[in-house]
């Protein structure tokens, strides 16, 4: 190597150095064999022996940004950062689903704000250069509201969470071929398509377009519906909490449904449960009754005054409640 490459290198080896020191740092701090075995492939992901020019140095400099989010969100894991009380609550819920829990681990992370939930499926699979790396750790990263630990009530909305492991775990199988039949189902009927003739070719191709488009509108819908099933009313509860600060509410995201959408859908469950329990439960039932309708008065008017959605924005919905149901009759989910 020459002094110009060697330059080059001695940076990247400076970069490589620093972090090495926060992950056997990690490595010490925890007892998850996981963990520890990500500490390992992360540290050989710090390989910075190709590096011999400004260019080869920009791409290591992209895999050190990677490799120090991940160390970070690690280090956020640890006990007096984490909300680790939520574990049992993630593992049952886990369980309930028919979701293996014996090659995969739950870690949490405290959120930085009360809207501030999410998941990252199999940490494992962003680290650079993991390729095909054989028999990776199976972890999952849930990041809880911040506002948890003083609002229990809160917790629920994580149930959309545990939904996107039993949609990506299930996504090859069984998801696909429902959101293929049902969407297919739904479009020859628009059209009144013969399925004795040939498809006409616009049909294929407004098929393809819409799937395209809303794919991921129709799995945060089954989240939702996964969490209900979960968490009862407690998650319909928590996303409305969650939604109505919202500034925009009406507008959809590109891979979201308008969280107004989603918080009729949850408005319209909770007033369901309020009619069965009033209607049903006697004594408690009437106490049951008074709670929700001071609760769901208070969203009435918010809710009430949404207007109309789309075609497009109903079909997402029927579509993920169309696998959703299939997932309740091929599993026989353990909670109704």
């Amino acid at each position: 190597m020459n002094s110009q490459h060697l330059f080059f290198y001695d940076i990247a080896e400076g970069y490589r150095a620093g972090e090495l020191e926060r992950i056997e740092r990690l490595r010490s701090e925890h007892s998850s064999k996981n963990i520890k075995e990500i500490c390992a492939l992360l540290s050989d992901a710090l390989d910075c022996a190709f590096v011999s020019d400004v260019e080869d140095l920009i791409v290591y400099n992209r895999q050190l940004d990677t490799i120090q989010s991940i160390v970070q969100l690690l280090y956020e894991t640890r006990p007096k950062n984490s909300c680790r009380w939520s574990i049992p609550l993630l593992k049952e819920s886990y369980k309930n689903l028919d979701i293996q829990l014996d090659s995969r681990e739950i870690l949490t992370r405290k959120g930085l704000h009360p809207s501030d939930y999410a998941i990252i499926i199999n940490l494992s699979q962003y680290i650079p250069k993991i390729g095909c790396t054989k028999n990776i750790p199976q972890v999952d990263l849930v990041t809880i509201p911040h506002n948890a630990d003083f609002d229990i009530s809160s917790i629920a909305i994580v149930g959309h969470e545990v939904g996107h492991v039993l949609y990506e775990t299930n996504k090859k199988g069984i998801i696909d071929d429902r959101i293929s039949e049902f969407i297919t189902s739904e479009f020859y009927k628009k059209h009144n398509v013969d399925k004795s003739k040939q498809i006409p070719i616009d049909v294929y191709v407004e098929i393809a377009e819409f799937a395209k488009n809303y794919i991921s509108h129709i799995c945060e819908h089954f989240c939702d519906l996964v969490a209900a099933h979960i968490f009862g009313l407690a998650f319909d509860i928590a996303l409305l909490r969650a939604f109505l600060v919202i500034d925009n509410p009406t507008q959809p995201g590109k891979e979201h449904p308008a969280p107004s959408y989603r918080m009729k859908l949850a408005y319209k469950r909770l007033v369901a449960a309020m009619d069965t329990n009033g209607k049903n439960n006697g004594t408690n039932g009437t106490k049951l009754h008074s709670a929700f309708i001071e609760m769901v008065s208070s969203v009435a008017n918010k809710c009430d005054s949404f207007s109309d959605f789309s075609p497009n924005d109903e079909l997402c919905y029927k579509a993920a409640n169309f696998i959703f149901e299939g997932f309740k009759i091929r599993y026989r989910l353990a909670i109704p």
